[in-house]
């Protein structure tokens, strides 16, 4: 039986999207092959250890130490930063040194080479999942999945040895997506009535960006019988400010919470309105036409390879995309332009991206 642990953490600040990928990957190492696999997370707000446990993985609980050095603060030092990757050695050592991974597989932009070094004689190889090109790395393996990166990107910052995955091919997504492929792309070869509006700032929406985007499609001319769904997790600080703005609007708006049902929402919806996050994927499988607005930096290179790839519109950050909102839905309404979204977005992912993940594991010789 092979053993695996993920070193990832979620949080407030962090979001959910290290976890929720590193989920998917698990889920899949544990359908296809005998594999024991163990969760280290630390327990920063917003920690999602309990939706872990809930999938049937072993989780350890870091203690909540440093937490604040983990949130990629600008203003920490170095010496700061180095004080939080060497105790998360230290606090991850014992662990390591139990169970003697197969596969150590790290999603988390605070921890880097010297991290990786230090624990090199605990595990067998390491897979390093990241999409910010901004340090070095001492891998086996490095996963990227944003679109058109080149591994070319890495040739400086990882060892000659290191297998390089890049590109949206290798997106980590969950089987639902796949399996719904066909059928949400055939319901978009038939009609692009705007029936449903899908609004998703991510689950946290830390900055309750959820509000200003309500706010502007009230100002937008939508068809009568168009039906918003609003989805975030529980643990969401804007939850109950969108609950109550939800039931002030005119028109019929749901808000969802903490869904299981996210493929199927996406399928039946006609436009998402969305953050440019790794959730861009989920909507491109499914040809989910897309406005883009970018809620975090790191979001940048992934809004602008869609726009470049014609497949989503970028209605750009903070204030100027909530204005520029109303005029991108008339847009729609008037033009062709769901159709045209819908059908480049479709060719860009094929949900396949976890199967090519671990056949490059499989042949990654231990």
């Amino acid at each position: 039986m092979k053993r695996i642990i993920f070193r990832v953490d979620a949080s407030i600040v962090l979001g959910y999207g290290h976890v929720m990928r590193c989920l998917t990957l698990a889920m899949a190492m544990r359908e296809q092959q005998s594999v024991d696999i163990v969760f280290l997370c630390r327990e920063l707000e917003g920690h999602l250890i309990a939706l872990i446990s809930g999938y049937g993985f072993q989780v350890h609980a870091l203690p909540n130490t440093h937490a604040a050095l983990y949130h990629g603060s600008k203003k920490l030092s170095n010496r700061c930063l180095e004080a939080a990757w060497g105790k998360d050695v230290e606090q991850c050592k014992p662990y390591l040194s139990r169970i003697g991974p197969d596969w150590l597989i790290v999603d988390h932009y605070m921890l880097g080479k010297d991290w990786e070094h230090d624990l090199t004689d605990f595990y067998g190889k390491l897979l390093v999942i990241d999409d910010l090109v901004n340090r070095t790395h001492e891998c086996d393996m490095l996963l990227d999945q944003t679109l058109g990166r080149s591994e070319v990107a890495y040739q400086n910052l990882v060892p000659m040895h290191c297998t390089v995955l890049t590109g949206i091919q290798y997106a980590l997504l969950r089987p639902e997506f796949s399996a719904l492929r066909e059928y949400s792309l055939s319901r978009r070869c038939s009609r692009f009535e705007l029936k449903q509006v899908l609004v998703s700032m991510g689950g946290i929406d830390q900055h309750n960006v959820t509000h200003g985007v309500l706010e502007a499609l009230q100002c937008s001319v939508l068809p009568r019988d168009c039906h918003i769904v609003v989805v975030l997790s529980s643990q969401s600080p804007a939850l109950d400010a969108v609950i109550e703005q939800a039931k002030m609007m005119a028109g019929e708006v749901s808000v969802k919470v903490d869904v299981k049902n996210m493929a199927q929402l996406m399928a039946d919806s006609d436009l998402a309105i969305g953050a440019a996050g790794t959730s861009s994927w989920e909507r491109c499988c499914l040809g989910l036409p897309s406005f883009l607005i970018v809620v975090a930096e790191n979001q940048w290179d992934n809004a602008k390879a869609q726009v470049a790839s014609k497949a989503a519109l970028l209605l750009g950050q903070g204030e100027n995309a909530l204005a520029a909102l109303p005029e991108a839905i008339e847009k729609c309404i008037s033009t062709n332009l769901l159709a045209e979204l819908s059908a480049e977005a479709g060719q860009l992912c094929d949900g396949a991206g976890v199967r090519r993940v671990l056949a490059s594991m499989e042949g990654c010789v231990l």
